[in-house]
């Protein structure tokens, strides 16, 4: 074992040597003497290997360290390039094969260690260590690099008192901020494995088992509430399958603290135990519930590289779930735990190089954008034609055939492809004004013309806004939404509107006028505030408000006037 001074040298020295190795890459890069895909591919090695060469110097020899980091970081750097090869430029290059990357290699480094440690790549104890282990130490290395620049600012401002200007003078010295920082981290790295074997893994994973029966009641009362929600309440936000598969993530943590590394590092009592059990077995509720969130939006958006990458985390997810939910029905579900983890881990060190090198994600999405246009799922104007420059040669491609079709005729295709505007589809902008008037009850119910007259006078976005916002939910199916018409600006001509929104959150209120000038909407004051009532306060509102015609009393206010508008105090009501 290395004492403590040895190994802070060689870990300090080593972060120095990498800090000025990428500061050294860098600026070669620069003058431009080697291509962009070389340039990756060099700088993808460098900082791979480096990387990994301090990660495992410690628990391994440096020898041991260095040729498995050679290894690995030659792994990495193909990957990165095979998939820099589907774009005609490395710039286009989607960000997620990075980040898959860095996952793979974050993932890899448990297994390297417990190898080159003799015990196989499957020792689960070992790989339970390492793996946690490797997540603290890398942490505090970042924190103690923050750290360090802190006192490095803090000392400046002192320092600038008497006109010593510190940061100034280690800036003019380009290598010295890498230096500085791959110093830190080595050391930082260093001082943690000092204190690794007191520490780590014992302290997260103690303080995970803590919340392990919190997180298991959130997700009691979340599935017994589950079957009367609707749809819409469920997965009718963007978040929702993010939201299922970081929990999914979560519990897997709890269950793998839970467990520990073996027989006799398990959560000690007997309660725990059937709350960790019933966590397993429960994982797989959040993890198909992610998988339906994202079947959902494919279904509403198609395919795009983010999605699919979706679809590999929550793939690895489900097999991950699907093993738990086994072990959980078993006796030996612990060890089955451990199994599973390691095979779950596996699989997504190949899932990922598949997905980064080998899945032609860019030419997935650009087939998914053309089919669905080419089926009417996707009208002009929502064509988002500006992430193909993004999507690699396939993206070229397909920006092309859809050239092709505006070149033979689709003038409101040729118009967004030059940067114009759409010309709106007649056809369409009546299937939703006739859409909406099922969705839009009014008070008074005679004043359907008014209701209908703004209709006529709302563009397409607006139309697409309110229909999405007023699809009926609750038993018996009811819209959230309606229109109150009446005389609220008695200095105006005519009518105006109050459209109203009823959700679990509170009462959404926007008015609007019309005339020759078009829809103009207004600021709506409510209960002393700006257009919404919050749902504590809601009580009936809305069904008050659509029951019957409103009954309109004046309000007792004065006014500052101001050049295009007034300044007031909204009433607040009693």
């Amino acid at each position: 074992m290395q004492s403590e001074t040895r190994l802070r040298q060689v870990l300090g020295l080593v972060g120095a040597l990498s800090g000025l190795a990428l500061w050294s890459l860098w600026k070669i890069l620069e003058t431009g003497v080697v291509s962009d895909r070389m340039a990756l591919t060099i700088a993808a090695f460098v900082a791979a290997t480096l990387g990994a060469h301090m990660a495992m110097s410690g628990p391994l020899q440096q020898k041991q360290a260095g040729s498995r980091a050679l290894i690995l970081g030659a792994l990495i750097s193909l990957l990165i390039t095979m998939a820099a090869l589907r774009y005609d430029e490395v710039g286009q290059m989607q960000p997620m094969a990075v980040v898959f990357c860095v996952v793979l290699w974050h993932i890899a480094l448990p297994f390297l260690i417990c190898q080159g440690m003799g015990r196989g790549f499957r020792h689960y104890p070992t790989l339970y260590a390492q793996a946690w282990n490797l997540f603290e130490r890398l942490a505090a290395a970042w924190i103690f690099a923050g750290l360090t620049w802190a006192v490095l600012y803090m000392s400046d401002l002192v320092l600038g008192l008497v006109g010593v200007p510190l940061m100034s003078m280690i800036y003019d010295i380009e290598p010295l901020p890498p230096l500085i920082t791959g110093t830190a981290l080595g050391l930082g790295l260093a001082v943690m494995l000092e204190i690794g074997g007191a520490v780590v893994p014992a302290l997260l994973q103690r303080l995970l088992r803590l919340l392990l029966p919190v997180l298991l009641g959130v997700v009691v009362v979340f599935l017994a509430i589950l079957p009367f929600r609707s749809f819409d309440d469920v997965f009718g936000i963007l978040s929702a399958g993010t939201i299922f598969l970081v929990l999914a993530g979560l519990m897997a943590t709890m269950v793998t603290a839970a467990t520990g590394p073996d027989a006799g590092d398990e959560v000690p009592s007997r309660a725990m135990h059937l709350a960790a059990r019933a966590m397993a077995g429960l994982m797989s509720v959040p993890a198909l519930l992610a998988a339906w969130a994202l079947w959902v939006r494919v279904g509403q958006y198609g395919w795009t590289p983010e999605r699919l990458a979706a679809a590999l985390l929550i793939g690895i997810t489900l097999i991950s779930a699907a093993h738990y939910l086994l072990a959980a029905l078993r006796p030996s579900w612990h060890a089955l735990v451990r199994t599973g983890n390691v095979t779950v881990a596996l699989a997504g060190i190949g899932l990922a190089a598949l997905w980064v090198a080998v899945l032609p994600v860019e030419w997935i999405s650009a087939r998914s954008l053309i089919a669905r246009y080419e089926a009417g799922k996707t009208p002009v104007a929502k064509l988002e034609t500006y992430v193909l420059s993004s999507w690699g040669r396939p993206g070229a491609a397909a920006l092309a055939q859809l050239q092709a079709k505006a070149d033979a005729g689709d003038t409101a295709l040729a118009a967004l492809l030059k940067g114009e505007a759409v010309p709106e589809d007649p056809t369409r902008l009546t299937r939703l004004r006739s859409d909406l008037k099922a969705l839009l009850p009014v008070q008074p119910v005679t004043a359907t013309a008014t209701r209908d007259a703004m209709l006529d006078l709302a563009d397409a976005s607006l139309l697409e806004n309110w229909t999405q916002m007023c699809q009926p939910i609750g038993t018996p199916p009811k819209s959230p939404c309606g229109v109150v018409v009446a005389d609220f600006l008695t200095d105006a001509t005519g009518e105006e509107i109050l459209f109203v929104q009823d959700s679990d959150w509170g009462l959404s209120v926007t008015g609007y006028s019309f005339g020759d000038a078009g829809l103009t909407a207004h600021s709506v004051a409510a209960n002393g505030g700006i257009g919404y009532i919050n749902a504590d306060e809601q009580r009936d509102y809305f069904d008050i408000l659509m029951s019957e015609p409103p009954s309109l009393m004046p309000a007792p206010v004065n006014v500052i006037p101001l050049a295009g508008g007034i300044l007031f105090l909204p009433v607040v009501g009693p």
